[in-house]
């Protein structure tokens, strides 16, 4: 997957450096809400699992060539999921909380209506593991523990993911939904069991 990234990469910059000085660059702000789950295989048994609501923000730069444009972004992501579960009196309830560093590499198509412009792309990003952490909580007879756990060395330091974006620049002012799967397995635990990443980000920006 790795390979497969850095591949992706060499294209996008040799693509980069063919139409320098044809191009127009802009820097870009952005953040926004992540919705983000995990997908495990086998699948959990006896949950139930919602969503991890986090965080995205970062910037980037875009190059834009006639109809055109690559992007390359640095973000910060929330990612995660939650996970419930109810037997008897007991309830409990476990977060998981993944913290990336994701650089993504974007090929967008442009309109070229003016002022509201739509775009949409796809591309690929390696995500760089910061911080993992299981908060749980456990109910009994109307009792409560929880606590927080560092679990980071249950998840690989990397994730290679997917990208697809569709959105609209009204005068250089962003709004993007943005849909992101992890393409290879982020558990580093024993076992012969499979975890990847899947959300979707909706953001605003603006471009300088």
């Amino acid at each position: 997957m790795k390979k497969l990234f850095t591949m992706f990469l060499a294209c996008m910059m040799i693509f980069c450096f063919t139409i320098e000085g044809k191009s127009a660059a802009s820097f870009l702000l952005k953040g926004g809400v992540n919705f983000s789950t995990l997908q495990w295989d086998p699948a959990l048994s006896g949950v139930e699992e919602t969503p991890r609501i986090g965080l995205i923000v970062g910037c980037g730069f875009e190059f834009e060539f006639e109809k055109l444009a690559l992007e390359i972004d640095v973000l910060y992501e929330q990612k995660g999921e939650k996970i419930s579960s109810s037997f008897d009196t007991v309830k409990s309830t476990d977060i998981e909380k993944l913290d990336y560093l994701t650089i993504p590499v974007i090929l967008k198509g442009m309109s070229k209506d003016q002022p509201v412009r739509v775009f949409y792309g796809a591309g690929l990003g390696v995500g760089v593991l910061l911080s993992a952490k299981d908060d749980w909580e456990i109910t009994e007879d109307g009792i409560t523990m929880s606590g927080s756990q560092d679990v980071k060395d249950m998840f690989k330091s990397t994730d290679i993911i997917a990208v697809a974006t569709i959105g609209l620049d009204i005068s250089n002012f962003i709004i993007e939904a943005r849909a992101n799967y992890g393409l290879g397995n982020i558990y580093n635990g024993s076992g012969t069991g499979t975890i990847n990443t899947l959300g979707l980000a909706l953001m605003t920006g603006y471009k300088f």
